[in-house]
């Protein structure tokens, strides 16, 4: 704000006084400037929600599928991992090795390991909290009259 009041003042001449109507002016540039965006929506607890609430299914079906089914699906992983991993803050992502497992799991599905991927994705699920099969409603075992 400050450096647009100079800069105000810059063009003005040394002749001329800066009047009530120019300070007003240049004040009232200075408050109405855009201001950076502070706000990280990517590194919060809704974050993690959010991921475990779209890919956690995915992720819990891909602990028992082949290495194909992994592989195809490998973009599951990666964003899951991501997003949870970064809600913690970096140190504590490091130190569980979320986003590592996901790209080990990644990396021994394409070698053809399923045992050692599903056992990466296992401990992507075991790093970051509870995840399980996706809720399903029974079956209706009558129609109601409409």
């Amino acid at each position: 704000m400050l450096a647009l009041l100079t800069t105000a003042l810059a063009f003005n001449l040394p002749t001329t006084q800066l009047g009530r109507r120019e300070a007003l002016v240049a004040a009232g540039a200075a408050v109405l400037a855009p201001l950076p965006a502070f706000a990280d929506g990517a590194a919060s607890e809704t974050t993690t929600m959010k991921a475990k609430a779209k890919y956690g299914a995915r992720l819990y079906k891909l602990s028992k599928a082949s290495a194909a089914e992994i592989l195809a699906d490998k973009n599951a992983i990666t964003l899951y991992a991501s997003a949870v991993g970064r809600a913690g803050g970096p140190r504590i992502a490091k130190e569980a090795g979320i986003v590592d497992a996901g790209k080990a799991a990644i990396a021994a599905a394409k070698k053809g390991d399923t045992a050692a991927a599903q056992a990466s994705i296992k401990t992507v699920r075991r790093s970051t909290g509870s995840i399980c099969a996706p809720f399903r409603l029974p079956a209706p075992t009558h129609l109601p009259r409409l």
